[in-house]
C-alpha cells in the first residue's frame, strides 16, 4: 500500500542534519501510525532508529519523541506485550534525560498512561505474589498494585540527594503503575543494553535502568541479583561514562528495595570473589548503605559489620579494595548518624552504635591501618576511626574556652575508643591466652604487624595496659635477630610512652625497659638501620633518665654494660654521641650515694681507668655541641666517681691527663667550648690542688689569652 512505502521513505530523514527536518519526519510518522491504528512491520523495523532520537542533540526532538511514543501507547490497539515493552523502553530513555524539560515530558506521558484503565496488558507479567491478599479488580493474579511511596522515604531520598540531578524527587502513583506492570519484561533488555559497544548506548541503558528501578522497585525484587550483577560488571572501569548513573541505580536499590533483596547478593559476592575482585561489589555496598533509610538497616548492621571487617577485604594487597572497604565502613557509620538527631532531641543515648558493631568495625580499621602503605591512606583510615568513636561514645564534652570541633577533643574521643577496645582487639590478634614467646617477630608475620599497628595507634593510652604490653615489647626487642622494622616501631612506641605519659605509669617498668630493651639495641652494628635502632633506643634512655628523680635503679644495669655505652661515643651520628654525654652524666651523678649508705658505688676503679680516656677523646669531637656537653660529664666523673687521690690516683696520671686536655681547649676559638672547659676546671680543681696549679701555670705561658688561667689560679690559691 501507499502508506508503508511513504513511511519507509520518511524514515531515512530521521538522520537528517537539520533538527527541523527530523522533527517534521517524526510528526509525519506519528500521523501515519495513528491513522493506521496498529503496529505494522515497517514500524517494528523503524523503532531502533526512533529510539536513537532519545539521544538527539536537540531537546525539542527528544521531547517530541516522548510525546509520540506516549500517544502510540495510548491509541494503538491491540498491542502485544512485546510491542508495548519496546515502546516503553524508548519512553524510559526519555525520563533519564539530563534536560529537565525532556524528563518532565517523559514522566507526564507515563502519568497519562497510568490513568487509563485500558492499559491493562493482554498477557499479564507476574510480579511478587502475596498469598495473604486477593488481587484487586483490574489486576492479574500475582500482579502488584502501584502505591504511593511513603512520605518518610520521599523525605530521606530528597535530603540525601540519592537520585542526583536526574531524579531529585520520587515519582507518583500514576507514573509508576505502567512500569510496574511490565517491569520484568523491561528489565532484561536494559541489562543487555549495558553491554553495548558505544558509550552513548550504555549511558542511555544505565539511565533507563535507574529510572525503572525508581518506578517499579517492588516488581524487581526477584531480579535484584541479576540487576546487581549487571551493575557490578560495568563498575570495573570507574572512568566509564555510565558509572555515575549505575551508582545512582545502586543507591535507588538500597533506598527503595527491602534490605534482604540486595544484602544477600552483595554479601555472597564479597565472601566468594577472589583476590582483587571485590572493588565493584564494595562500591555497590557503599552506595546501598548510604542511601538506605536507617530504620530499614537496624537489624542488619551487625551482619554487615561482620562481613566488611573480614581480613580478605581489610588486609587485601589490592589498594582499591581497601579504599572501598573503608568507604563501606564510613557508610555504615553514617547510617547511625541518620537517627542520632532524634535521640539527641530526647536526650537519650540509645542511638549510639552497639558494642558488637563497633568492635567489628574497629577491628577492620586496625587491619586497614596495618596494610596502609601511604600517609594519605593512613590519615583517611584514622578519620573513619574518629567518626566511629564519635558515633559510639558521643561528642566530647567541650569546656567554655574550647573551640567547637577542636581536633584535640575529637582525638581524645578516638583514644577513649582505643582504650575501651584495646584488650578485645589484642585477643583477636593473639588469641585468648597470648604468649609473647609464640609470636614470630618478622616483617612477613601478620600477627606481629597487627600487634605493632595496634600498639602504635594506642600510644597515648598504652600506659593503661603496660602489664600486658611490656612482655611483648621485651620479647620483640631483646635480640637483634628479630625484625629491625619491628624493633624500630616498638622503640618508637616507648619514646611516646616515656615522653608523654605520667612517670608513675611506667616507673616500675623502667629497669626492665633499660635492661631488656634498651641495652640489647645499643650494641654497635654496621648499617644505617642499626644506627636508627641505636638512636631510637638512646632517645628512650635519655627520656627515662631525665624524667626519673631517682636514677640509681636505672643506672645499675647501665654500669654493668659500660662497654656497650662506650662504643656509642664513637658513633658516626653526632646525635648519638650527644645523647651519650647526657647518659654518662646521669650515671656519674648516681656515682655518689648522696646520703643513701646502703647503695654500693656503681663504678669500680678498673672501669674508671678504662672509661676516662674515652670521654676525654670527645673533647676533640667534630661537633662543637658534643665538645660542650662532655664537660659536665667529665666534671661529674671526677667529683662523684673518682675515689680519693690517695687510694685511686696516687701518681696523678689520670687527673693530669684530664686537666691537660681541658687546658688545651680552654684556649679554644669557640666561646661556648671555652666556657664549658672553664666551668669543668673550676669544679675539678679541688681533687689534687698541687698538680692542678702546676698544670695551669704551665699552660698559662702558652695561651693566647691567659685570663681564664688567672681566674683558675685565683680560685685555687685564694
Amino acid at each position: 500500500s501507499t502508506f508503508p512505502r511513504l513511511a519507509k521513505s520518511l524514515i531515512k530523514n530521521l538522520k537528517h542534519q537539520r533538527f527541523r527536518v527530523r522533527l517534521a519526519t517524526l510528526n509525519a510518522l506519528s500521523s501515519i501510525v495513528t491513522s493506521r491504528g496498529k503496529v505494522e512491520q515497517w514500524l517494528k523495523e523503524a523503532l531502533p532508529q526512533i529510539a536513537k532520537l532519545t539521544a538527539d542533540r536537540t531537546p525539542s526532538v527528544r521531547i517530541q519523541t516522548s510525546k509520540v511514543i506516549g500517544s502510540w501507547l495510548s491509541t494503538l490497539s491491540p498491542l502485544q506485550t512485546h510491542e508495548r515493552v519496546k515502546l516503553l523502553l524508548i519512553l524510559l530513555s526519555t525520563i533519564a534525560d539530563p534536560d529537565p524539560n525532556c524528563k518532565a515530558s517523559g514522566i507526564a506521558e507515563l502519568s497519562k498512561l497510568g490513568k487509563k484503565s485500558e492499559d491493562t496488558p493482554q498477557t499479564p507479567v507476574s510480579g511478587l505474589k502475596d498469598s495473604k491478599s486477593e488481587p484487586k479488580p483490574g489486576l492479574a493474579k500475582g500482579e502488584l498494585e502501584a502505591k504511593e511511596i511513603p512520605l518518610n522515604i520521599r523525605q530521606w531520598w530528597k535530603s540525601r540527594k540519592i537520585g542526583g540531578q536526574l531524579y531529585p524527587e520520587l515519582p507518583g502513583k500514576e507514573e509508576r503503575s505502567v512500569a510496574l506492570k511490565y517491569c520484568k519484561a523491561l528489565c532484561r533488555p536494559l541489562l543487555t543494553q549495558l553491554k553495548a559497544w558505544t558509550d552513548q548506548d550504555r549511558v542511555r541503558g544505565a539511565g533507563s535502568l535507574c529510572g525503572l528501578i525508581i518506578l517499579a522497585h517492588e516488581g524487581l525484587v526477584e531480579l535484584s541479583c541479576s540487576i546487581l550483577s549487571a551493575i557490578e560488571c560495568n563498575l570495573e572501569d570507574l572512568e566509564d561514562p555510565a558509572t555515575q548513573m549505575l551508582r545512582q541505580a545502586a543507591s535507588a536499590i538500597g533506598c527503595l528495595m527491602p534490605v534482604e533483596a540486595w544484602l544477600e547478593t552483595v554479601m555472597k559476592a564479597l565472601t566468594a570473589t577472589g583476590e582483587g575482585g571485590h572493588s565493584s561489589w564494595l562500591i555497590i555496598l557503599q552506595n546501598c548503605l548510604t542511601a538506605c533509610p536507617p530504620e530499614k538497616l537496624k537489624t542488619f548492621r551487625p551482619k554487615i559489620a561482620q562481613i566488611i571487617r573480614h581480613e580478605r577485604l581489610c588486609r587485601s594487597d589490592d589498594r582499591p579494595t581497601r579504599f572501598f572497604t573503608r568507604d563501606a565502613m564510613r557508610g555504615l557509620i553514617e547510617s547511625f548518624e541518620g537517627v542520632s538527631g532524634v535521640c539527641e532531641e530526647k536526650g537519650e543515648n540509645s542511638c549510639k552504635i552497639p558494642e558488637e558493631v563497633t568492635a567489628n568495625l574497629f577491628w577492620g580499621l586496625i587491619q586497614l591501618h596495618y596494610k596502609s602503605p601511604t600517609e594519605i591512606e593512613f590519615q583517611k583510615t584514622e578519620a573513619v576511626i574518629t567518626s566511629l568513636a564519635l558515633a559510639h561514645l558521643g561528642p566530647p564534652k567541650e569546656s567554655k574556652n574550647q573551640v567547637k570541633g577542636d581536633v584535640s577533643t575529637t582525638m581524645q574521643v578516638a583514644m577513649e575508643l582505643y582504650d575501651k577496645l584495646f584488650s578485645q582487639t589484642l585477643t583477636r590478634i593473639l588469641g585468648p591466652n597470648p604468649q609473647p614467646k609464640k609470636v614470630v617477630w618478622s616483617e612477613e608475620s601478620d600477627t606481629s604487624g597487627l600487634l605493632v599497628t595496634l600498639l602504635q595507634r594506642s600510644a597515648p593510652i598504652i600506659h593503661n595496659h603496660l602489664e600486658v604490653v611490656v612482655p611483648f615489647i621485651v620479647e620483640a626487642c631483646k635480640t637483634q635477630d628479630n625484625s629491625p622494622t619491628v624493633r624500630i616501631h616498638m622503640l618508637s612506641l616507648l619514646v611516646k610512652l616515656v615522653g608523654s605519659s605520667q612517670t608513675s605509669d611506667w616507673k616500675k617498668y623502667s629497669v626492665t625497659i633499660v635492661e631488656d630493651i634498651i641495652l640489647p639495641n645499643m650494641v654497635w652494628r654496621n648499617g644505617s638501620t642499626a644506627q636508627t635502632i641505636r638512636f631510637t633506643a638512646l632517645k628512650v634512655l635519655v627520656t627515662i633518665l631525665q624524667r626519673t628523680k631517682d636514677c640509681y635503679p636505672v643506672c645499675v644495669p647501665l654500669s654493668k654494660h659500660l662497654e656497650t655505652l662506650e662504643t656509642c661515643l664513637d658513633d658516626d651520628d653526632n646525635r648519638i654521641r650527644l645523647g651519650m654525654c647526657s647518659v654518662f652524666l646521669s650515671v656519674f651523678e648516681c656515682g655518689e650515694s648522696k646520703g643513701v649508705t646502703s647503695r654500693p658505688k656503681l663504678l669500680h676503679e678498673l672501669q674508671l681507668t678504662k672509661l676516662y680516656p674515652k670521654l676525654v677523646d670527645r673533647l676533640d669531637d667534630s661537633d662543637d655541641e658534643v665538645r660542650c656537653c662532655i664537660g659536665p660529664a667529665l666534671a661529674s666523673l671526677v667529683c662523684n666517681c673518682f675515689p680519693p687521690k690517695e687510694a685511686f690516683d696516687r701518681s696523678g696520671h689520670a687527673y693530669t691527663y684530664i686537666v691537660k686536655h681541658c687546658l688545651i681547649h680552654l684556649d679554644d676559638k669557640n666561646q661556648h667550648v671555652k666556657r664549658s672547659m672553664l666551668i669543668l676546671l673550676k669544679r675539678i680543681s679541688h681533687y689534687n690542688t698541687q698538680i692542678f696549679v702546676e698544670l695551669v701555670r704551665s699552660a698559662r705561658t702558652r695561651h693566647k689569652t691567659p685570663d681564664a688561667c688567672d681566674l683558675l689560679l685565683k680560685q685555687v690559691e685564694g
